[in-house]
């Protein structure tokens, strides 16, 4: 009942609708194409900068992420035909949840080893 309600919603249909989900892969492959084309160019810091670590880039997979999420809620209560979509679907929240949270929280670097030796230290960038 309470699914029924949220689906009623104007703004809930949209963000999970079918529609909605096309629109968002389409941009995502445009948006990949773009900056697959700017790192060969201009080098994958710039990139980075430009896309992966802009703010309207988080936005953009926040909408993604609303959007499975949405489409999922659609379907309580879950039936058993439901099974993979539902466990795919939470698959994708989950990469999508880890993406945003390595984003804030993850530690970037390089270690550089030869056989037999050990080390305890990263170089991260800014440290060259």
């Amino acid at each position: 009942m309470v699914a029924e309600h949220l689906y009623s919603m104007p703004i809930i249909k949209t963000l999970g609708s079918l529609k909605f989900a096309i629109f968002l892969i389409a941009s995502l492959v445009i948006l990949l194409v773009a900056s697959t084309f700017t790192e060969s160019f201009y080098g994958t810091p710039f990139t980075q900068k430009v896309f992966y670590r802009a703010g309207w880039f988080d936005f953009f997979l926040g909408l993604v992420w609303a959007n499975i999420f949405f489409a999922t809620l659609t379907r309580w209560p879950f039936k058993k035909q439901h099974i993979g979509f539902v466990i795919t679907h939470i698959g994708i929240l989950t990469l999508l949840a880890g993406t945003l949270l390595t984003r804030f929280f993850g530690v970037e670097g390089q270690m550089t080893l030869f056989e037999g030796g050990t080390k305890n230290t990263i170089l991260q960038e800014g440290d060259r």
